[in-house]
């Protein structure tokens, strides 16, 4: 490699490292961001224990746990924007073995826990919130449709 050589990678090295300092690592997200928090009934009633919410977005999302009360909290914010919300049910703590003497007696574990099938789905659930930066309460009250 000659001197001429060397100092053009020279020179491109140090044009790297300046464009790495300028624009961060990568790890420093500073795109604003809201805390998600409310409650969740159907019919004004609690859902079944073990059922969670989620929102997705084109920007991001995240879900929590819903307590036996309806509340949730979402442990981290997500980014501001709009949001489709969906309910997903619990899963069933049922035994393979507990599950197929249920089917047998004609008592088989609803799936969706008894919330209505248009929830599940966020593209048909209707439900929509828009997340502000800061604390957000978003309260929902499913109908039994």
């Amino acid at each position: 490699m000659g001197m001429g050589s060397l100092r053009k990678f020279f020179a491109l090295g140090l044009v790297v490292a300046v464009a790495v300092v300028i624009t961060g690592c990568g790890g420093g997200d500073s795109a604003p961001k809201g805390k998600v928090q409310g409650k969740v009934t159907l019919k004004g009633g609690s859902l079944p224990t073990g059922a969670s919410i989620a929102f997705s977005g084109g920007t991001g999302g995240g879900s929590a746990s819903i307590d036996a009360t309806g509340a949730y909290k979402l442990n981290e914010g997500i980014p501001v924007g709009s949001y489709r919300v969906s309910i997903v049910p619990p899963t069933t703590s049922q035994s393979p073995e507990e599950a197929m003497k249920a089917a047998m007696a004609g008592k088989a574990a609803d799936p969706s826990g008894g919330i209505p099938a248009k929830y599940l789905d966020p593209a048909q659930s209707g439900l929509t919130f828009e997340v502000k930066a800061g604390n957000n309460d978003a309260n929902f009250d499913l109908s039994a449709e």
